[in-house]
């Protein structure tokens, strides 16, 4: 195995002797015999153990453990402890993604402290065949179906040329030593079901199961490779950075799966997901002017081109009133605007704003809801938070980043399809209303 891990570290161009390497090192067969592999091929390295507090004493004897390893090889050795349960309580996610950002948030902090260029992990072809599988349950891209690469960035995977059974058999046949995790042993996490339950019946169908992920795989990264060029080729024609964002021609834009997934990784770097890119390449054969929200950024679809904001620089949508055409898209929404006399019927749709035309000033201005924001709420006579309001509502946290408000000057006139401003109410003295309109399909026939 020696030999074959210092030829695939070369072959990879992975790193080199004059490199800064960080090992993370938990004391399981895998790091341990890669931590063998790279005292026996003369590399210099530093080591990192992280006890996530999981597993009372075992986790406790497994940082023992590593201190023996590296102090009877002289290996330099950094250890932390962190209450894993406490993290991903605070942080709102599972056990198992609070200690991947502990462990590789730290293991960031090693390398600027100590000089060094790149972070090693003890993962495996079956390591990298169960991400595939898992990846196909959840619903994956191209990378997903190409598994784990052996460098991605700082971030080096050495032995992806090997298998779990091969590393056991020389991990045995030196006579190391290393601690087991009963957990791994357990079904309580996807990834273990996958590795005692999918993959036994997989290779009962195939007992060369690895060699044939092996060739799969690496067909597969070739088409990535293809596909990444033309990602970015077409970022680099059609992508133009502009004040607060980017202005994205969809010029090359065909009604294809070849154009939804190259759009979907070009999107993705904005925080948009398959199912929104999916709906943006949908929106622009069919209906332009709609906007989309990501986490980060405002997506606004014109008709040759995507315009895409940070939310802090979006500020708003300027809209000239007297020069809308019959009705507009914005977001989720398809609005009419008209001006009316007083003489109008009086609605109490919610759909439906209708202001005192003498108190509006042009042009108005649609833009999504910041913190901080507040208004009048019609009924009320003081003023009103706009993040209350939308608590007392009980509008749903993913419904809240798409609410767009209605504003006349830096004054909140309308929370669309909620409530209108007091301000902007119509009274005895009005003599000209504003109608701005939430149109569905029945009104639009």
């Amino acid at each position: 195995m020696l030999e074959e891990f210092k030829h695939y570290v070369v072959d990879q161009g992975l790193f080199t002797k004059r490199d800064g390497l960080l090992l993370a090192l938990s004391g399981g067969v895998d790091s341990v015999v890669l931590f063998e592999l790279l005292v026996s091929a003369g590399y210099h390295f530093q080591c990192a153990h992280v006890n996530y507090q999981l597993r009372g004493k075992d986790s406790d004897q497994d940082e023992a453990f590593v201190k023996r390893l590296c102090h009877g090889r002289d290996i330099p050795l950094h250890t932390t402890q962190v209450n894993t349960k406490a993290y991903a309580k605070d942080h709102a996610m599972s056990i198992q993604m609070a200690a991947r950002a502990i462990r590789y948030g730290w293991f960031e902090e090693l390398l600027a402290k100590n000089n060094l260029q790149y972070i090693l992990t003890a993962h495996h072809i079956d390591d990298s065949l169960e991400t595939v599988i898992f990846n196909l349950a959840k619903g994956t891209g191209i990378r997903g179906l190409r598994g784990l690469v052996p460098k991605e960035g700082i971030r080096i995977k050495p032995l992806l040329f090997t298998t779990k059974g091969d590393i056991r058999t020389f991990a045995h046949k030196e006579n190391l030593d290393w601690r087991e995790d009963a957990s791994n042993f357990r079904d309580n996490y996807a990834r273990n079901k996958i590795r005692h339950q999918v993959i036994p019946v997989l290779e009962s169908l195939n007992p060369s199961l690895t060699t044939g992920f092996r060739r799969t795989n690496k067909q597969v990264r070739g088409v990535e490779e293809i596909w990444l060029e033309r990602c970015r080729e077409v970022r680099k024609n059609h992508l133009k950075k502009i004040e607060g964002g980017f202005e994205f021609s969809i010029s090359w834009l065909s009604e294809n799966y070849a154009s939804l997934s190259i759009l979907t990784e070009i999107l993705g770097e904005f925080g948009f997901s398959f199912l929104q890119s999916e709906q943006v390449f949908q929106a622009c054969f069919h209906q332009p002017g709609k906007l989309f929200f990501s986490q980060d950024y405002l997506l606004n679809l014109d008709r040759s081109q995507l315009i895409i904001l940070k939310k802090e620089e979006a500020n708003y949508f300027e809209l000239d009133v007297s020069e809308l055409p019959e009705y507009t898209h914005l977001g989720d929404y398809r609005i009419s605007f008209s001006r009316k006399r007083i003489h109008s019927s009086i609605s109490n749709d919610p759909a439906v704003a209708q202001l005192d035309y003498s108190k509006i000033s042009l042009p108005l201005k649609i833009c999504p809801w910041q913190p901080g924001d507040y208004f009048y709420p019609l009924g009320m006579t003081g003023k009103k938070k706009l993040s209350d309001f939308l608590v007392d509502k009980k509008v749903p946290r993913v419904t809240k980043a798409k609410v767009l408000v209605l504003k006349s000057g830096e004054e909140i006139c309308w929370v669309l399809g909620m409530r209108i401003d007091e301000r902007f109410k119509i009274t005895d003295s009005t003599e000209e209303i504003l109608e701005a309109k939430i149109l569905n399909h029945s009104d639009e026939d």
